[in-house]
């Protein structure tokens, strides 16, 4: 269900990545009558919801517990490969490690 909410780093970043609401669904900090007239507004607007409902499905979908944990092992695996590669070079020959 996608949201209206204030200007703090989490909502507009979540906003900003997932398309899951527009930039005028993110209103300035402790400004509660701004957020009520937004919220007015998109009550209007019900295309924009049901639209912002699908991409915040699509979002909520790629983005359950099992894909988040595989992507972040998956990119510690990378980071340990490339450890090691350093590692490898520099025992193969010393002067990489003191550049």
């Amino acid at each position: 269900m996608p949201i209206a909410g204030y200007n703090n780093e989490a909502f507009a970043g979540l906003v900003a990545t997932s398309n899951v609401g527009g930039p005028d669904w993110v209103t300035p900090l402790d400004d509660p009558i701004t957020l009520a007239a937004r919220i007015a507004d998109l009550n209007r607007r019900r295309d924009a919801i049901g639209q912002a409902s699908d991409n915040a499905l699509k979002f909520a979908s790629q983005h359950t517990f099992e894909h988040t944990m595989l992507r972040r092992v998956q990119h510690m695996l990378r980071c340990l490969e490339e450890d090691n590669r350093l590692h490898a070079s520099i025992a193969t020959d010393p002067q990489t490690a003191s550049a």
